[in-house]
């Protein structure tokens, strides 16, 4: 860790820093810093006022540390002597950071806006779920906080850093965005239908008759779904957000069956949010926008994806033309596939349908394969087109009058990242019937 204030001394520092790897304690590196204060500051500090000031600050969070941790063991012994099925649910009061520092896992959930290209809570999900999931077929078990191990979770501005990271990462920004829009919002710890341990995201609603409602949402990748639809979650036994964290208390922990009634003591045992409060915590960083040149990017893709299919093509042997009014109709293709990532629901395709038969007209086959990405990379985008049989044979076709459509349509999001559709078809005339 660097603490900057050490720079107030002089208004220039030089230090070293040793780089962490995945697991807190083990070295991958160093890095050499020079660190400047502009404008410098009038009024300067001696190192012992500024040493004195760091080390006041590292005993009060020792001291709040210890406090809350003997509070919580406290808590967690209630919680198990009170039924015997409760040691076996997945209620995870701590968690450690990057640099090992134990927390609760209300410490990684806080209200977060973005200024741009979030408009709403579903923009807010298809943000998260651009995102590379580590170890997604291989979840490491959320443990008890008598049993932890493994390494830390991320900072949000870790996470929006490297833009990939574990499902706990994906579902506390997703709560943290679902916050900033005021919704009722909670991180989830539970199982999976299939028996993994796994972590989502509950919005709280009441309907008319004043009863709460519970919307899942999956943070990885951006599905919601009411308790009763069709999402892969089983059970819930723990909620939490950066204000309140509750135990399931019921007999039951299954989330069809689970009331949501979160202030009722009786269903849902609360962490005192006094105590929440005396650990330290550090603020998220800002969300930032970026301006993108998203059509000089779109056009580059595009031509770098033609001259590989060229290429490709090339080496078979046979010709490769393209149709560029048939590449012009796909793009409204691309519009209501990001569209339905978002809203979740279909839109109609009877434009396109009709715009693909008066570009082709009669007697012609038309084939075409989409592909999403969060990425730029021409030779990975045509590995996954040829990776599949339909994809594969618009590649490889050879036929009459044979001609090749592509369009690239990009669309932004905060931090840099952006979705990218990939729409490759081809058309050609049927043959005559004998």
């Amino acid at each position: 860790m660097c603490d900057w204030r050490k720079v107030l001394r002089s208004n220039f520092l030089s230090l070293t820093i040793e780089l962490c790897g995945r697991n807190a304690g083990v070295p991958a590196g160093i890095v050499e810093l020079q660190l400047e204060l502009l404008p410098g500051s009038k009024t300067q500090y001696s190192e012992n006022e500024i040493s004195s000031r760091l080390e006041k600050q590292r005993l009060a969070i020792l001291t709040a540390d210890r406090e809350f941790l003997l509070y919580a063991r406290r808590w967690w012994s209630e919680y198990q002597s009170a039924r015997e099925t409760h040691k076996d649910r997945k209620v995870k009061v701590f968690a450690s950071t990057s640099n090992g520092r134990m927390v609760p896992v209300t410490h990684f959930v806080s209200p977060m806006q973005a200024e741009c290209h979030l408009s709403s809570p579903l923009d807010a999900a298809r943000f998260v779920s651009l995102f590379k999931v580590l170890n997604e077929h291989s979840e490491t078990p959320l443990q008890s906080i008598e049993n932890e191990t493994g390494s830390g979770w991320l900072s949000a501005s870790v996470f929006l850093s490297q833009r990939q990271g574990s499902q706990c990462n994906h579902a506390t920004l997703l709560c943290s965005l679902l916050l900033g829009f005021s919704l009722d919002a909670f991180c989830a710890m539970g199982t999976s239908r299939n028996g993994n341990v796994v972590m989502f995201v509950v919005t709280l609603s009441r309907d008319s008759s004043g009863v709460a409602q519970a919307t899942i949402w999956d943070p990885v990748s951006g599905e919601r779904n009411p308790v009763n639809g069709a999402h892969a979650f089983a059970t819930v036994d723990c909620l939490f957000n950066g204000k309140s964290f509750f135990a399931n208390f019921q007999a039951s922990n299954s989330l069809l069956t689970a009331s949501f009634e979160v202030e009722n003591e009786e269903l849902w045992k609360p962490l005192n949010p006094l105590k929440l409060r005396i650990v330290p915590k550090i603020p998220h960083a800002p969300i930032l926008c970026q301006d993108v040149r998203v059509p000089e990017m779109e056009k580059s893709l595009e031509m770098g994806l033609r001259e590989y299919l060229i290429a490709r093509r090339n080496s078979m042997g046979v010709m490769t033309q393209f149709n560029d009014d048939l590449s012009y109709a796909l793009a409204q293709a691309l519009q209501s596939y990001e569209r339905q990532r978002r809203s979740g629901q279909s839109d109609a395709s009877s434009f396109f349908e009709l715009c693909v038969r008066g570009v082709l007209g009669p007697g012609k086959t038309f084939k075409a394969i989409p592909v999403n990405v969060s990425h730029e990379n021409v030779g990975v985008i045509m590995d996954i087109i040829q990776s599949s049989d339909a994809g594969k044979e618009i590649v490889e076709t050879v036929a009459d009058d044979v001609k090749f459509a592509l369009r690239v349509q990009m669309f932004p999001f905060p931090e840099g990242v952006r979705s990218v559709w990939v729409l490759l078809a081809v058309a050609y005339r049927n043959k005559p019937s004998e």
